[in-house]
Formats: structure tokens, C-alpha cells, sequence
């Protein structure tokens, strides 16, 4: 499947199942829990914001979204039980996120919207049938650029627009 294929060229995960459950915001408000039958991705998209829940011991959403994952692959009486968990932050090449001063028991990797739309770039012949692809690509698009390039071609697109209705 596309998803195999994206879990081993950008997120680093060779064997992930070609079945699998993805859960968006409801496992412990993580935004993206995929599972297979050995992994558990945890995945955080970070568009135009930092990390959430920070407290004075440097203490954040990744810490408590780590775990309540490693509890859950921990515990003997879990479907998630025995699973080994992974961790990403997906984020805009504008939106540096360090998580090194947080006190994490396993990294969290960051991945850049450059090479999800590379990603979706280079295998696009895949989605030829989806109808809001290129939509999607575009979306994409805009969060490889830095803030003053989007800001520039939002305001270069606004005024093509206004041009063309005169």
C-alpha cells in the first residue's frame, strides 16, 4: 500500500502492515494514531503552533501522549500490548520544533512538509483517480515555504484574482 511505502521512506519503518487502524484526535487527543499489528505511530502535526501543555519541569503534550502510549503497550490486558511505539512531529519547514529540552524516554522525529510533498510529489501516478489530489498537493505545497513566501504568494494569488474580474 501508499501507507507502507510512506512508512518506510519517511517515517523510517520497513515492515509496517499493509492493514492497519488510523485514529485522528481521539486516543488521548493525539492527532494521528496508526497501529498495525507490531507498531504504534503517534503522530503530532504542528501547523502555525508550538507545543502545548508546558509546565515549569519542561514537561509537555509529547510527554503525556508518550505515555499514555508506552502504558498502553505495556499493559498485558491492552490490544496495543506488546507494540513497539513510534513518534513524529509532522511540521511546516517554517515551524522549527526543538524537542530536546523536553524530558522524552524515546525521540520524537521530525518530519518536514518538504518531504511529505516530495513524498506525494514523487508518487502522485498513485492518486491519479482521487479527485481533490492536486487540492491536497497544493495545501501541501504551502507549508514548504517560509512565512514571507506563503504570505508572498497569497498576496500574488489575491491580486491575479482581483486582475482577472476587471
Amino acid at each position: 500500500s501508499i501507507f507502507q511505502k510512506f512508512a518506510k521512506e519517511i517515517l523510517g519503518i520497513a515492515d509496517f502492515a499493509p492493514r492497519f487502524e488510523l485514529i485522528r484526535e481521539s486516543n488521548n487527543n493525539i492527532d494521528l494514531w496508526v497501529e498495525d499489528d507490531k507498531y504504534v505511530l503517534v503522530i503530532e502535526n504542528k501547523i502555525k503552533s508550538g507545543l502545548n501543555g508546558l509546565k515549569d519541569n519542561n514537561y509537555s503534550q509529547l510527554n503525556k501522549y508518550q505515555e499514555y502510549t508506552e502504558e498502553l503497550i505495556s499493559n498485558s490486558e491492552s490490544e496495543s500490548y506488546g507494540k513497539e511505539g513510534h513518534y513524529f512531529i509532522f511540521t511546516p519547514n517554517y515551524n522549527q520544533i526543538d524537542t530536546s529540552k523536553y524530558n522524552l524516554k524515546k525521540p520524537y522525529k521530525t518530519i518536514s512538509y518538504s518531504m511529505i510533498y516530495k513524498f506525494f510529489c514523487d508518487n502522485a501516478t498513485s492518486f491519479i483517480d482521487e479527485k481533490f489530489f492536486s487540492d491536497f498537493l497544493r495545501g501541501l505545497k504551502n507549508h514548504t515555504m517560509s512565512i514571507s513566501e506563503l504570505n508572498f504568494s497569497i498576496m500574488r494569488s489575491r491580486l491575479l484574482e482581483k486582475i482577472n474580474r476587471t
